[in-house]
């Protein structure tokens, strides 16, 4: 109740943005500025993807299907424009161990569960306030994520790669039972930042590239978050139409729960969960193979 108030919301907002602002004293490698090049094809990209906001969100408070579609085509053709220019230009970045590059893909990956799919999943299942405490889950772990993923490598004697991709898994396979499924969010956080984090590490290590680390980061993620983006909305499509979407949507809209959606998110929260799963064991199997590599 107290953060509801403007002047304390507004004192909470000023003193965090002073905090990030300080916290750039304390990078370890000083951040170079890169050259600003503008091109007329992400102003254009930006045009489409704000139209798609806009429809979206007018569909959403109204209620009713036209402005939904029209936005979720323009957000479809947004997310295969981005998909595509990011795949092709993946070239121009400096060499360096393949499965770096997904393990960097994986945060991005994980990300879209605590945020989109939470927002679909709680909020429409069980209302806004349940979704409030995958909220909470996110900064518990955020505080918290580091311990937990600090006193699990000390528990078990393999590798830290290895116990973050098996928690990673055991976090989404909570997600299924709702009691559980704030636990899943808050160790899928802890342990897909542990090994971005890592991922990072061994990166600047092996390419010595300190000032461009971020941005490779910013880089895989994306186009791992993009993918996960269009696995999500195109299951939901698929098993809803555009009827269902309506449905769900208008429901969201008025802050109502939809039960009669439950299959229908289900189902989406299946092929979601097989695909991050499927992303880990791959990872897990490229980073075997990488080891046996080194050996020989």
């Amino acid at each position: 109740m107290w953060i509801k108030k403007p002047v304390i919301s507004f004192a909470l907002m000023l003193i965090i943005t002073f905090c990030a602002m300080g916290s750039i004293w304390e990078t370890p490698h000083a951040i170079r500025p890169l050259p600003v090049r503008l091109h007329w094809a992400n102003y254009l990209l930006a045009l489409i993807l704000l139209g798609a906001m806009l429809l979206l969100r007018l569909g959403r408070s109204l209620g009713f299907g036209k402005p939904l579609e029209w936005g979720t085509a323009l957000l479809l053709i947004f997310l295969i424009t981005m998909i595509l220019t990011l795949l092709v230009n993946h070239w121009r970045l400096l060499h360096y161990p393949n499965h770096l590059r997904q393990r960097i893909m994986l945060y991005g990956a994980c990300g879209q569960y605590w945020t989109l799919y939470s927002t679909v999943f709680i909020g429409i299942l069980y209302g806004t306030k349940m979704y409030s405490w995958t909220i909470v889950a996110y900064l518990f772990a955020f505080v918290f994520g580091g311990l937990l993923v600090k006193q699990t490598h000390h528990l078990f004697h393999f590798k830290d790669c290895q116990i973050n991709l098996v928690m990673l898994t055991i976090g989404i396979l909570l997600t299924f039972w709702l009691p559980t499924y704030f636990i899943g969010v808050f160790i899928i956080r802890s342990f897909a930042g542990a090994e971005r984090k890592t991922a990072i590490d061994d990166y600047e290590k092996a390419t010595h590239n300190y000032s461009i680390s971020s941005i490779v980061n910013y880089y895989y993620a994306s186009i791992a978050g993009i993918i996960s983006q269009l696995v999500m909305w195109g299951s939901l499509f698929i098993f809803a139409g555009t009827t269902g979407i309506n449905r769900i949507f208008g429901a969201f809209s008025v802050g109502k729960t939809s039960i009669q959606s439950f299959p229908i998110i289900m189902n989406t929260h299946l092929i979601l969960a097989s695909y991050m799963i499927i992303f880990i064991m791959a990872l897990a199997f490229r980073l075997k193979n990488t080891k046996k590599q080194e050996l020989r």
